[in-house]
């Protein structure tokens, strides 16, 4: 029982890398210039935590001379929290934990795919017709739609109140830098696609 635990908290702390290298290996087998952007994008995304939490709130929270700030909350990881990094060794977790990456990228991935199957929705005429199987693709779309946030939402829970990594907080901050993040991820996809045509 403890070891399928670790197993499935490696995965879960894992899983960005494991996307990371699903969409690499997507860029090798399927290259086309939506696949390197959101390669790049994805890249983006890990850096824009990175910089969220090394530079901007941390800052934040040393410049105010507090570890717990109002609706914030702590800006460090829980002080119960331990085996949030990619060892399972038992040793507490000293990295900053606003905001949570885990959460901000699930949201992000669920927020550009909820915004594709929209405009699919939307765009396709086929959708508008009164027919079986119009009804067919849109309930699949709105299946796989609620799927993936249970996916995002079950993630976010559990970097919380299963693995104790991070507060209510730190992952609502970064469910809704996510939630931005996929949506400019998706409103200026074909603009920035048009550019790398360009370029190359």
């Amino acid at each position: 029982m403890y070891q399928d635990k670790n197993v499935y908290h490696m995965l879960s702390r894992l899983s960005h890398i494991i996307f990371f290298f699903l969409l690499f290996i997507n860029c090798i087998l399927l290259p086309s210039y939506k696949s390197f952007y959101l390669l790049i994008m994805f890249i983006i995304v890990i850096i824009s935590n990175l910089i969220a939490k090394s530079i901007i709130f941390q800052s934040l929270y040393n410049l105010l001379g507090k570890k717990k700030l109002p609706i914030l909350g702590l800006g460090e990881r829980p002080s119960y929290s331990n085996d949030c990094n990619f060892t399972m060794n038992g040793f507490f977790s000293k990295t900053f934990g606003m905001p949570s990456c885990h959460s901000q990228i699930a949201w992000t991935i669920v927020t550009y795919i909820i915004c594709k199957i929209i405009m699919i929705m939307y765009n396709k005429k086929y959708y508008r017709n009164e027919n079986l199987g119009c009804i067919c693709c849109t309930l699949i779309s709105i299946s796989l739609a609620i799927i993936i946030s249970y996916i995002a939402l079950y993630l976010s829970y559990s970097r919380v109140y299963i693995e104790g990594c991070h507060t209510i907080q730190q992952v609502i901050v970064g469910g809704l830098i996510g939630i931005v993040s996929g949506f400019l991820i998706y409103y200026f996809e074909d603009y920035i696609i048009s550019i790398m045509k360009q370029i190359y």
